[in-house]
């Protein structure tokens, strides 16, 4: 927007014309100094009305397409030439099709006109490298225009985040509520500074937000003072929110042993560590994620299944064949953890014979005496751990196969458990 170069859609170029008559109409428009870069926030309240006046005959022709800044950099081009035009009396080519089409401006006074002029030859005059560097608001009103800009932000917690003014270096991408409100801020100072640009405003106020605990101008602090109250509310509010989150869900906490598999068929969470072993096959000190609930179990079934997944996942049933090998690989690990690796990770594999001598289990990094054989007493009964395997292995094949891409999902989360298996395997 700052170099003044006006890019029209086809549809609008006859669009000027009718913009510069309607603003003809309008002293507080067109009296108004620009240069180019000062953007519509720059015009008087009442001026600012009138520029709604033209935008609405403007809109009621072309559509709401043709938008404020689009015709407003229409507008500062067209005019800024014009000054031009009339100081040095060259237009910028002979084919120009303004010359003598704006007599408005030409009514313009010498002493305007100076004004202007001197305030061009001043922009010219800046060495190369100072990238246009405008004045700042405090030298342009004095420093009373800062204090009663801070009163009247005080009025509105919105711009006091410190965060929230370190993310929008500018006003172009503000919501649109909190756009409204600075509007508002504008209009009011506007009514003691004429002319005093939105820009600048911002630029000033975010400058002294972002320095204020450090290097904040002294005649400035008592201004500002309403921050000091917004970060005694911060704060509170972080209190609260720690205290509310330590009544609320409890902190993850270490796995405890037990013998069973967990399985998380929670789609969005797909080769993200979507199978981890717990129990005997869990690493010391791991973390269990706090969903989904702890599903398996003998006698802890997971939940059913509605018909119209079943059916869905019916369709996949080659898919949901697989529990079979998985199940039984399962098995080769459950029951002869010193088979050797491949064995698990190989075709389909007969299940083993029970054997009557309880199992053996190393957890990583630590020695376990082997009882004496003469001592060991044959094993009790017990729910098939397999069986509840295969039953939640089913069950999240089958949340899997009416999931979004549940091909792709259903191979990475086959590829997990084997690969999940292995590394319980490597650890025993």
């Amino acid at each position: 927007m700052g170099d003044g170069k006006v890019i029209m859609p086809n549809r609008f170029k006859d669009s000027a014309e009718l913009l510069v008559n309607e603003i003809g109409k309008y002293p507080n428009i067109y009296e108004q100094h620009l240069n180019l870069n000062t953007d519509v926030s720059c015009l008087s309240e009442q001026g600012a009305q009138d520029w709604a006046k033209v935008m609405e005959i403007m809109q009621a022709k072309y559509g709401t397409e043709l938008d404020d800044d689009m015709a407003w950099r229409s507008w500062r081009t067209v005019r800024y030439k014009y000054i031009h035009y009339l100081r040095n009396k060259k237009a910028p080519s002979s084919s120009w099709k303004w010359i003598g089409k704006i007599p408005f401006l030409e009514n313009l006074t010498d002493s305007q006109l100076s004004g202007e002029q001197s305030s061009r030859d001043a922009e010219q005059a800046k060495p190369e490298g100072a990238n246009n560097a405008e004045r700042p608001l405090s030298l342009e009103f004095g420093e009373q225009i800062i204090i009663d800009l801070a009163a009247e932000i005080s009025k509105h917690p919105v711009f006091h985040d410190y965060d929230y003014m370190k993310d929008h270096p500018t006003t172009d991408d503000l919501p649109e509520e909190a756009q409204a409100i600075w509007d508002s801020i504008i209009r009011n100072l506007q009514k003691t500074y004429n002319g005093a640009c939105s820009r600048k405003a911002w630029r000033a106020y975010r400058n002294l937000r972002s320095s204020y605990n450090t290097r904040c101008p002294a005649k400035y602090k008592d201004a500002l003072a309403f921050l000091n109250q917004s970060k005694k509310r911060q704060a509170t509010s972080a209190i609260n929110n720690e205290s509310n989150s330590a009544d609320g869900e409890p902190k993850r906490k270490t796995r405890s042993s037990g013998a069973s598999v967990r399985i998380n068929y929670n789609e969005n969470s797909v080769g993200e560590d979507y199978v981890d072993i717990m129990g005997d096959f869990s690493p010391v000190g791991s973390v269990a994620p706090p969903s989904p609930p702890r599903l398996f179990g003998p006698n802890n079934m997971p939940p059913l299944i509605s018909p119209s997944r079943q059916r869905v996942a019916q369709r996949r049933q080659p898919d949901i064949v697989d529990i079979q090998s998985l199940s039984a690989r399962h098995s080769a690990l459950q029951e002869h953890p010193r088979r050797p690796a491949q064995a698990i990770t190989g075709g389909p594999l007969r299940r083993p014979i029970a054997s009557s001598t309880p199992r053996i289990i190393q957890r990583p990094g630590q020695s376990v005496a082997r009882p004496n054989p003469t001592s060991v007493q044959p094993a009790q009964p017990a729910s098939d751990p397999d069986d509840a395997f295969r039953r939640n292995l089913e069950h999240a094949f089958m949340k899997l196969a009416t999931s979004h891409n549940a091909e792709e999902n259903i191979a990475k989360f086959k590829a997990n458990i084997i690969r999940t298996l292995n590394n319980a395997y490597d650890e025993i």
